[in-house]
Order: C-alpha cells, then structure tokens, then sequence
C-alpha cells in the first residue's frame, strides 16, 4: 500500500500481484461465460447460511479476510431482511469489520446475482467526520465530511437501518441511478449513489472500494496473450503513479458531488 489523500480522506493505493491471476481466469473465462458464477458454485456448495445466503472465499480479493456472501436465489437486489442480515452478520462476528456492495452500474463484475463481500478490514470512508441529516427517535442519518462525493450513513436499530436503507435504494433505483453500500461493525450503511462506474480519466470502471477509499491498481483490457511479468511490471507502473487528482476527478465522474444542498439531498433520498 501507498497512501494519499482524496479531498480529506486517505486513500490506499494498493498493489496486488495476485490479480494477475485475475485477467487470465476472470477476464477470459467466467466474464464470457453464460451461466451465472454464483449459481454454478452454489449448485455444489454446502456452504449455507439459513438457506438464503451461501458464501465463499473471495478468489482475487482486494482486503484482508475478503468473503463473498451471495443469494441461493437467483435475484439482483436485497430485500430488508438480507440487508438486516447482512448488519447482523458483521455485528455479531469477531473478525469481520467491514461489508460492502456493489450493483448493476456501480461497479459489480455479476450485477445479476445480488452478493455483498465482508472483511476484516475497515474502509477509510467509515472513519471520518459526519454532520447530522435527520434526527430520529430510531434513526439518525448523517452525511460524511471531507470527501468529493455525496456519501449518506444510516444508523440506529437494525431493523429501522434496513428499512430506511432499503427505501432510500429504491427511490435511487427509480430515479435510474445506482449506488454503493458500505457496512461497518458499528451497525451503519453508508449509502454512495453512483451516476456512472465507468470513468474516463481511469479508463475502467470503479467500484465501491473507491468510494470507500481503497484503490485496488486493476487494469482494463489486458490480452490474455501477455506474459505474466509484463502486466505485473504495468501494474506497478499504474500503482506507482495514479495520484490523488486522478482519483478526485474519477470520482466525479461516477458519483453525486458532496456539495449538494440540503434540499436537493432530502430529494433525491426521498425521506
């Protein structure tokens, strides 16, 4: 890792060798396959949590202890009771610190099968300062500081969390945007709405580790054909030097700028 800041969040920039592996089976295979990955592995997987959620190892993760939770349905977004789940999951485990969530336009490699990853590791983002939205006897929602973008967290009881989270999704879903969701063992959702994953500036999509401030050095369109050592040595040029203009100008390509006024937030939310 290497780290700079984005606005008033560090950001780590971080090297991964062994995505590598990732262009030659992601890239090549299971994108261009026409069975779902999920539903392939879970036809064969044992691995169930109360028949709704079946999980594995993360093959090329970018955090530490990386899981990814998925339906045992086929279906493309989380209802209140698996996002209640999802809180409960990380609440209740001694490991896990983080969640988070990627869909259709916001950075998801399978936006059709509704999953969320976990981790050990805490995403920046959650760490930094907030002012208060709405106040609520079960509920409080707040809007972090110091960031490029509009990033909205949900806190309170579970329960009330996964109800308002959800019909905040909604309402964004309606309006044709899409979104992130982080999830801290603290018990909140950080809700990013996104405009576009694709950025021009980085000439690939980013997903919800951007967001949250970690900057996994992937790149696009590598040939299969390629040695392994020339794309490591291209990785490492990228991780060498992407910088934090970079990243602020990806940012605003594919999210809500943080200035929105009050109004114009409590609008788009509809709450």
């Amino acid at each position: 890792d290497r780290t700079i800041n984005i606005a008033g969040m560090p950001c780590l920039i971080r090297f991964i060798p062994s995505f590598v592996k990732r262009y030659k089976k992601w890239d090549t295979e299971i994108r261009h396959s026409s069975l779902c990955p999920f539903c392939d592995v879970g036809e064969t997987s044992n691995k169930t949590q109360f028949s709704t959620f079946k999980y594995l190892e993360n093959d090329f993760p970018f955090m530490l202890n990386q899981f990814t939770i998925f339906c045992a349905k086929h279906k493309e977004f989380l209802n209140c009771n698996e996002l209640e789940y999802a809180l409960d999951l990380i609440n209740k485990s001694c490991v896990l610190k983080s969640g988070s969530l990627q869909i259709q336009g916001s950075g998801a490699s399978i936006p059709e099968h509704a999953h969320f990853s976990v981790s050990s590791e805490v995403y920046p983002i959650t760490m930094l300062k907030r002012k208060i939205f709405v106040e609520s006897k079960n509920y409080n929602i707040e809007q972090i500081l110091g960031i490029p973008h509009l990033a909205i967290v949900i806190s309170g009881s579970i329960s009330h969390i996964s109800r308002i989270t959800n019909k905040i999704l909604s309402n964004i879903r309606r309006i044709n945007l899409s979104y992130n969701l982080l999830m801290t063992d603290k018990g909140e959702i950080i809700i990013v709405p996104r405009t576009n994953e694709y950025s021009p500036t980085l000439d690939r999509k980013v997903g919800v580790s951007l967001v949250g401030g970690i900057y996994p050095c992937y790149l696009k369109n590598v040939a299969k054909t390629r040695n392994e050592l020339d794309i490591l040595l291209e990785m490492f040029k990228h991780w060498e030097s992407v910088n934090s203009e970079n990243l602020v100008t990806a940012l605003n390509e594919t999210t809500i700028s943080s200035d929105l006024n009050y109004d114009a937030i409590k609008d788009l939310l509809k709450i």
